[in-house]
C-alpha cells in the first residue's frame, strides 16, 4: 500500500493492514534478538551420580530422568496457517539422596508436582525436561527441575531443596 525509506505499510493474508516503522531506537531491539530454543530430553534415559561433602557429611545423589509415553501435546502454526498439534513424550525423574548408607530423601517425580509453581496453562503443555544439582549448604542440597516448552525458548528453573530432615521444598528462585 505504501513504502518509503521509514514506513512500510500492506495488507496482511487476513486484510489487516500492518504498519512498519524504522527506528533507532535501541528499547525495540530486544524483540528482534534470536533467543535460544530450550532442549529437551526425548526418548533416552539420562543418568547422573553425585557425591558432595558438607560439614564432614558424605551425600550421594542420584538422578535419573526416565522417558515415558505420556503425551504432552504443543498446538502451533504451520506455513500454511493451518493449526497443528505436535506430540512431545514427558518424562518421570527419579532423585535419591544419601546421607552416608542413610537414605535421606527418594521419589519419582512428575511434571505435576510442581503445579503450585508454575502455571497450570504452562505445565499442560510443557514437558519436565531435567533435574540438575546445583549446590550444597546450611538449608540443604539445591537442585533446579527444567520444565521447558517445546519449541521454544520459554522454561521455569523451580529449585527443588532436599533438607537435611528429608523433607522436599520447592520455589521459583527469585
Amino acid at each position: 500500500m505504501k513504502q518509503t525509506p521509514n514506513v512500510f505499510e500492506f495488507k496482511n493474508q487476513s486484510g489487516e493492514t500492518v504498519k512498519l516503522y524504522k527506528t533507532n531506537d535501541a528499547s525495540y531491539m530486544d524483540a528482534f534478538v534470536p533467543k535460544a530454543v530450550q532442549n529437551i530430553n526425548q526418548k533416552k534415559v539420562v543418568k547422573r551420580d553425585s557425591v558432595v561433602f558438607f560439614n564432614d557429611e558424605k551425600y550421594h545423589c542420584y538422578i535419573q530422568i526416565n522417558p515415558t509415553t505420556y503425551k504432552v501435546v504443543k498446538p502451533s502454526v504451520n506455513d500454511d496457517g493451518v493449526e497443528v498439534d505436535n506430540v512431545y513424550y514427558d518424562n518421570i525423574v527419579n532423585l535419591t539422596v544419601f546421607n552416608g548408607n542413610k537414605r535421606l530423601f527418594s521419589a519419582d517425580m512428575r511434571k505435576e508436582a510442581f503445579v503450585n509453581e508454575v502455571p497450570e496453562q504452562f505445565l499442560k503443555q510443557a514437558v519436565y525436561s531435567d533435574l540438575y544439582f546445583d549446590r550444597i549448604d546450611a538449608e540443604g542440597l539445591h537442585f533446579f527441575a527444567v520444565l521447558a516448552m517445546p519449541e521454544t525458548s520459554i522454561s521455569y528453573m523451580v529449585e527443588s531443596i532436599v533438607e537435611f530432615n528429608g523433607k522436599l521444598i520447592k520455589r521459583i528462585k527469585k
